[in-house]
């Protein structure tokens, strides 16, 4: 029964732990405030820890309550034991005893009092104190009068029953009388010990009834819940303005972490509070600070150059906008210089790379020590620096060109066994006007530096804007306009020149050639090209070639050509971190195989970005495509690079190939040539072929494709497939 209790106690307890429990949990997932969810953990724990208290002093008490009744019970025993003492004097007058109802009545733990003879079954004296008198009379089990019947010196045998009377303890001790023998008591002598002779006569049965102890202690409990559940509240309350002031420094990096995800890397986060905010402050303050350097290395990177240090070309060119802008409504005379270093494709060429980065890099540093502070100093191309020379006139621009010419003449550069003079061309153009924006003005000390080149180098040369120039600059700007609306509009077309093999292979092959209809004429490249490298439209212009050239190409390969066409880009595609990327998905868009694809790139081209040319050419190979390198011979380093590069196809430059049949050298370069790819495993193509005895030559030099007048003229329309060209849908050959 008292297991039975302390279950259903348990079962209840552990519904209210485990309701308050969800509760928490439904706290946790509406993701209310920090401070909520520490309150609600804090009720939760508190209930969880008061309940099992309760508990435990429950079962506890319990055990103490009914110990102290054993305990007690024995002195019950023993006085009423005494009292009853007429009820088996005179068993008879089975009457109540006055002295015993008296004695129960100060002992309202004694539910019941029973007199049983020496049977245990015979009723002498009953007194019972509970409310269901309808219930039987318990008797006393022959196993009981067993136990009873066992004695121990000087201690009267006590049983416990509790499970034969609902909730009652029943506490049965036997009453006995003890005896003499007559000689004891004829020759009684009190020094000697007496034999005595013990005799029950009956039985003595109590009721101990512990609920009023039970009662005592609920209400005990009730008002220890009551004043626990105040301070409870008193805490929460308490507790709730504690944890605010202790979170206050941290609710307050809202502010500041606001900030930072706008990209406000100025804010401060004060260091405050309790040792782990202040020390999530710190974190958060360093956090910002590398953020913030970070940020600044980035924009150092993207607006400076890595070799020299000086800004870059698109830096300077925010700067001549801001300038222009500064001075926008007033006349306040500026000058733009365009420095291009004289031969530097020589030094690189002979001396290598590293040794012109050495060259660049202390002709920035001369430039830097020679303008002043206000001045802004780029690197705006390959051995190309530009200046801002704020707040000086013509006469003041003049000057500063010549001391640039005097000091870079100055620097003894250095290399190896060699000490070379450093020269320079400088174009100057005045900005002492808002008629022109930035790019006009770059195009401008662009073309001046151009006209100091030609006039013999070394020296510098003021951009005028007479007549004749004025048309010039009209005509080379409109351009940009022109190539802008070709591109937009798809004005550009293609012409198709025939590459044909030694052998006469049917594979059909073209080189893809750019042309710009215009005023009923077809417009070669090098008319605007330059144009467009000037204003920055070279990587917009590749990527419509490209794009263009690959539709074509799938809408012939789809209908049953099986064709090649040779692609030309510029350098501009190497800087392009998309090219890779942007060629895989047309050729998937187009299920096009990459091996109908060559792309062409200059001599040139390939040597001013070798680093990224050779990854970027094996990332296009992989998909594959192959690579032709276009203009070779015409450095003075083609031999040495060539090597490096992972190229397919060389095309010889046509400057070899023109009077190949009357120049013996032009002959032995070309033999040279072909040595060299043959070795490298590299096929060779020989552009220019105009007449029959440069074609034998060249078969004779062991050439492998030709291309040129003779071979075929480029075209606007592709030649239809001469019989034995080999097609997709039949296989033929």
């Amino acid at each position: 029964m008292r297991l039975d209790l302390y279950k259903n106690l348990a079962d209840k307890l552990w519904l209210i732990f485990s309701s308050s429990w969800k509760d928490l949990i439904s706290c946790f997932r509406k993701k209310q405030s920090l401070v909520r969810r520490i309150l609600a953990l804090h009720l939760v724990w508190a209930i969880a820890v008061y309940l099992f208290a309760v508990l435990g002093l429950w079962v506890s008490s319990d055990y103490l309550i009914e110990d102290g009744l054993k305990i007690q019970s024995a002195r019950w025993i023993e006085e009423v034991d005494s009292l009853g003492t007429p009820i088996y004097a005179s068993p008879k007058k089975q009457k109540r005893i006055q002295a015993i109802e008296r004695y129960l009545k100060a002992y309202p733990e004694i539910s019941f009092i029973h007199f049983y003879g020496p049977d245990g079954k015979n009723l002498l004296f009953d007194h019972d104190t509970r409310h269901h008198r309808q219930m039987e009379v318990p008797t006393i089990s022959d196993y009981q009068i067993a136990g009873l019947a066992t004695w121990q010196e000087g201690k009267r045998p006590i049983i416990f029953d509790r499970d034969s009377v609902d909730g009652v303890l029943r506490v049965i001790s036997p009453v006995w009388i003890k005896s003499m023998s007559a000689d004891d008591i004829m020759n009684y002598d009190p020094n000697k010990a007496m034999d005595e002779t013990i005799k029950i006569i009956g039985y003595i049965d109590l009721g101990l009834d512990k609920q009023q102890y039970t009662d005592k202690l609920v209400k005990s409990i009730f008002l220890g819940s009551v004043a626990v559940a105040a301070l409870i509240i008193v805490s929460l309350v308490v507790g709730r303005r504690l944890i605010l002031n202790a979170l206050a420094p941290l609710a307050n990096l809202k502010i500041p972490l606001d900030r930072l995800a706008e990209g406000d890397t100025s804010v401060q986060v004060e260091s405050t509070g309790d040792e782990e905010i202040a020390a999530i402050s710190r974190a958060l303050n360093a956090t910002i600070s590398a953020v913030r350097m970070r940020d600044e290395t980035l924009r150092n990177m993207a607006d400076h150059d890595s070799l020299t240090g000086l800004v870059n070309r698109s830096y300077f060119a925010r700067e001549l906008d801001r300038e222009l802008a500064l001075s926008e409504g007033q006349v306040k005379p500026s000058a733009l210089l365009f420095i291009d270093l004289d031969q530097f494709k020589y030094i690189n060429d002979t001396l290598g790379h590293a040794a012109g980065d050495r060259l660049l890099i202390q002709v920035a540093e001369a430039l830097q020590g020679r303008m002043r502070d206000q001045d802004v100093i780029a690197r705006f191309g390959g051995d190309e620096f530009t200046v801002l020379a704020r707040d000086v006139d013509r006469k003041a621009a003049e000057g500063v060109a010549k001391s640039i010419l005097q000091m870079l003449q100055d620097i003894k550069f250095v290399a190896g066994e060699q000490s070379l003079n450093v020269y320079c061309s400088v174009g100057i153009t005045m900005i002492d006007s808002h008629r022109f924006n930035a790019h006009d003005l770059l195009a401008q000390a662009d073309m001046a530096c151009h006209q100091a080149k030609l006039r013999g180098r070394n020296r510098y040369h003021i951009y005028e804007i007479e007549e004749d120039d004025k048309n010039k600059m009209a005509a080379d700007m409109s351009w940009s306009q022109v190539i802008r609306e070709a591109i937009t509009q798809d004005k550009f077309v293609f012409c198709y020149q025939p590459i044909i093999g030694i052998n006469q292979e049917s594979h059909e092959y073209y080189e893809v050639l750019l042309r710009l209809p215009r005023d009923g004429e077809l417009i070669l490249p090098g008319a605007f090209l330059p144009a467009a490298e000037r204003f920055g439209l070279m990587l917009e212009l590749d990527r419509w070639v490209v794009n263009r050239a690959l539709e074509i190409l799938a809408e012939y390969f789809a209908i049953g050509r099986e064709i090649t066409f040779s692609i030309n880009i510029s350098g501009q595609m190497f800087e392009d971190p998309k090219f890779v990327k942007t060629i895989r998905e047309k050729l998937d868009s187009y299920q096009l195989p990459g091996s109908q694809v060559v792309f062409e790139i200059t001599e040139q081209t390939a040597i001013r970005h070798l680093s990224k040319a050779k990854m970027i050419i094996r990332n296009i190979q992989a998909l594959g495509c192959r690579f032709a390198l276009d203009d070779f011979g015409a450095g003075f380093s083609s031999f040495s690079y060539i090597k490096h590069l992972p190229i397919d196809y060389i095309k010889i430059d046509g400057t070899f190939v023109e009077n190949l049949s009357e120049d013996t050298v032009d002959q032995t370069m070309v033999r040279s040539i072909v040595q060299i790819a043959r070795t490298l495993k590299k096929k060779t193509i020989a552009e220019f072929v105009q007449d029959k005895r440069s074609h034998k030559i060249l078969k004779e030099l062991g050439v492998d494709y030709f291309q040129g007048n003779l071979v075929g003229r480029p075209e606007l329309e592709l030649p239809t497939p001469l019989p034995g060209f080999r097609t997709i849908k039949d296989g033929n050959t």
